[in-house]
């Protein structure tokens, strides 16, 4: 069976859910089991999502968060959405439309720096 579920809950995530896919600013950037995303996000909008979750962080006065805000879709950046707003962006990333990668069997990422955003959690 299959179900098409939106949410920015992760635990509803991790009961329901196999496989999940992660979309920025209209476009899917990462797809891959609950368990990979969790251990190891390969985009850095899914690692900046993780850190943010209240379960998740470290015990600190402030959630951390992704810095900025997205943009309207009038407004949307040449190439990576997620460019304006990510640590590891380059000039690479606004050149043109950002293919998926496989960087590992059965994940797929929008991001061309996934090997830079591998954080062990």
């Amino acid at each position: 069976m299959a179900i098409i579920l939106v949410t920015h809950d992760w635990g509803v995530l991790a009961d329901l859910c196999d496989r999940a896919l992660v979309m920025y600013a209209g476009e899917v950037v990462e797809l891959a089991s609950v368990e990979d995303l969790y251990r190891s996000p390969r985009h850095p909008y899914t690692d900046g999502l993780l850190a943010a979750n209240p379960h998740l962080a470290p015990v600190a006065d402030t959630l951390p968060a992704i810095p900025g805000t997205v943009p309207p879709p009038s407004a949307w950046p040449a190439g990576c959405h997620f460019q304006p707003r990510c640590r590891h962006a380059t000039g690479e990333c606004g050149t043109g439309i950002i293919p998926m990668a496989e960087p590992a069997p059965g994940r797929l990422t929008r991001c061309i720096h996934a090997d830079k955003v591998v954080t062990a959690r």
